[in-house]
């Protein structure tokens, strides 16, 4: 996107309501108060998007660079909050879901339809728009939730019903969920690796970094980004899971080292907890940043 782009005809500049990176790192998803533009992250400077529309969105979600979920936000919005469209390649709708809440988040798998209100995660079938699975949840403000996949089968993370800081790991027919007690503050960001067997997840605190096995639910890793509170914005995991990168409201990378991993390191002193192997400033405090195609390098966006 070029800096003009980013410019009204009246000289004010644009405020972007959604600046994500989907969650198989293809595309840059965005929208303002009037119009939403997908991007390809493998040409992030690009200056022409490959989607776009009239219309705010609040949340998006993408599926094989093709099928796009849009819920609408801003004083022009695309489609009402408490709404979702799928639309196809050629921008047409093919589905719709309404609700009696606000939606806060969409995640789309082949299988699957997931939206998030404040207390409620909601699983549908893809095909038929029949709701499977409805899962209680803590307060959800920010509609966090992820998608995966685990050896051909489905993953589910969502947040726990009974205290701020836990998580429940849902399969394949997101039944028995693995429970984990995963912080002592509420849950503000979370990650899982490329083949789905890891999950990072940090606190509202943001200090401490704690990394989990997907099946057994036992803590592997935990990695310490500093003593003061900060914002966590994104979490990520290198191809290899060798590595994590994060970024936060102090406007700072940190990469951490996470091999080998520490069985039961919640047991490990204050000392114990490994430190990052990098830190990179940043001019703006809110970035979204993820690891390259190539070996040993990052890709991020910035809000202005």
């Amino acid at each position: 996107m070029n800096q003009e782009d980013q410019v009204l005809p009246n000289g004010s500049p644009v405020v972007h309501q959604l600046l994500a990176i989907s969650q198989d790192h293809s595309r840059l998803l965005c929208s303002n108060l009037h119009s939403y533009s997908v991007y390809p992250v493998s040409n992030i400077v690009s200056d022409q998007p490959l989607r776009q529309g009239h219309g705010g969105v609040s949340c998006m979600s993408i599926l094989d660079n093709d099928i796009l979920a849009l819920v609408g936000s801003g004083s022009d919005p695309y489609c009402a909050s408490n709404k979702v469209k799928i639309l196809d390649a050629y921008q047409l709708v093919i589905l719709e879901i309404e609700l009696r809440q606000q939606i806060l988040n969409v995640a789309l798998t082949h299988e699957n339809i997931v939206l998030v209100t404040t207390t409620r995660t909601l699983i549908y079938d893809f095909a038929t728009l029949h709701l499977i699975r409805e899962v209680g949840t803590v307060k959800n403000d920010t509609g966090i939730v992820l998608v995966g996949s685990l050896n051909n089968e489905r993953i589910l993370v969502t947040l726990g019903v009974d205290s701020l800081g836990t998580i429940r790991i849902y399969r394949e027919h997101f039944n028995d969920p693995v429970l984990i007690h995963a912080h002592d503050n509420a849950i503000q960001c979370m990650a899982l690796s490329k083949n789905g067997d890891k999950l990072a997840t940090a606190s509202k605190k943001g200090t401490l970094i704690r990394i989990w096995d997907t099946t057994s639910g036992e803590e592997i890793k935990c990695v310490r980004r500093g003593a003061a509170a900060v914002e966590i914005h994104s979490l990520d995991f290198s191809d290899d899971e060798e590595y994590l990168c994060l970024s936060s409201s102090n406007k700072t990378i940190h990469i951490f080292n996470i091999t080998p991993i520490n069985m039961n390191s919640s047991w490990l002193g204050y000392t114990s907890y490994e430190k990052s192997l990098m830190t990179i400033p940043l001019q703006e405090s809110h970035a979204t940043v993820i690891f390259g195609e190539e070996r040993n390098t990052l890709k991020g966006i910035c809000s202005i």
